[in-house]
């Protein structure tokens, strides 16, 4: 049955093709990109109107942008990649404003998919469900890259990201499943820092973009997986945090995190007294120091210093003003953040 289905995608994409270029129809470019961290959907299957256009899409995948007819109204649904047909094993059904002729549009897949899973308080719907945006096909200007962004982390709410080379925002507050907006990078030095919204020294990861490999060329990032591993469904663990580039020819490339803070080390970490005046300790949970550095509230760095092999870490603080500053503990295991006050 899927051996049929599959020729009537290719007949499909052909008469599409064909009407467009022959003035009957008009027609809209589409790409698809699987990012459910759900590891129970390894792979999916895409059906529009009853028909399989997407078969074992895998995650952290994506297609090439497809011909779909303009001003047609689509109804997409998300199956198992074992259905048979598009009323076998759905997952998800999503229907989207008509497209428009010749308009580019990328569809991610994204949350968790088979509806027995939530993240309590939350307050956003993580459910499954499929999401589009304005692509942008094929080359642009050869000495940039235009870049959008998209926010597929389940358990992150909202994040900001940051040029980490420029130390400039570039985007806050962005919610979950939305994307930050096309942009135009030039920096051959591209770094971005994703960040919990509003603070720049909470890094979820600092990705590296390597412009010459994409330069002259449009990118669609996509953020991935699970803060917190112990958030995804079943117990799995098998999805972190990461970050990939789709090309517009469906091509993927995983981004090097080139750091990144370990949330549950951090949270099992202890610092005190806060507020301070002279002293602060921190305690790590089964970590390591090797060193720390401190920063204010300006992110101008005010103390550093190699502090190995050491659980717990004595630091004098009597030369700090009184005001908020930043800690990020390079340890064994990740990096741990605290922030914490200096009253005088």
């Amino acid at each position: 049955m899927k051996i049929s289905l599959i020729l009537i995608v290719f007949a499909f994409e052909f008469i599409l093709f064909s009407n467009a270029k022959s003035g009957e129809e008009q027609f809209a470019l589409v790409q698809f990109i699987h990012n459910s961290s759900d590891s129970r959907l390894e792979k999916v299957d895409i059906y529009a109107n009853g028909t399989l256009i997407a078969d074992n899409i895998e995650f952290q995948s994506a297609t090439n942008y497809m011909y779909l007819l303009a001003n047609t109204e689509y109804h997409f649904s998300i199956n198992h990649n074992t259905s048979i047909g598009f009323t076998d094993q759905v997952l998800a059904v999503n229907s989207f404003p008509l497209f428009k002729p010749y308009g580019e549009y990328v569809i991610i897949i994204n949350g968790v998919g088979l509806g027995d899973f939530n993240l309590g308080s939350k307050d956003r719907n993580i459910a499954l469900n499929l999401s589009i945006f304005n692509g942008i096909k094929g080359d642009v200007f050869p000495e940039v890259i235009e870049l959008n962004l998209y926010h597929g982390v389940t358990d992150a709410p909202s994040f900001d990201i940051y040029d980490n080379k420029n130390k400039s925002l570039v985007s806050s507050n962005l919610k979950y499943d939305n994307a930050m907006g096309w942009k135009t990078i030039k920096d051959i030095n591209s770094e971005i820092k994703i960040s919990e919204n509003l603070d720049i020294f909470s890094q979820y990861g600092i990705f590296n973009i390597p412009f010459s490999e994409f330069k002259g060329k449009s990118l669609f990032l996509i953020t991935s997986g699970f803060l917190t591993p112990d958030d995804e469904p079943d117990g799995n663990k098998e999805r972190g945090f990461e970050s990939y580039a789709v090309t517009s020819d469906g091509t993927v490339i995983l981004l090097d995190l080139v750091s990144s803070v370990d949330r549950n080390l951090s949270e099992s970490s202890n610092l005190y007294p806060n507020p301070s005046s002279n002293m602060i300790e921190i305690v790590l949970k089964d970590a390591f120091s090797k060193s720390y550095n401190i920063y204010n509230n300006n992110s101008e760095l005010m103390l550093s210093n190699l502090f190995e092999n050491q659980s717990k870490i004595k630091i004098n603080t009597s030369q700090l003003t009184s005001g908020k500053y930043f800690i990020i503990i390079e340890t064994d295991k990740g990096q741990v953040f605290k922030s914490f006050l200096i009253s005088k």
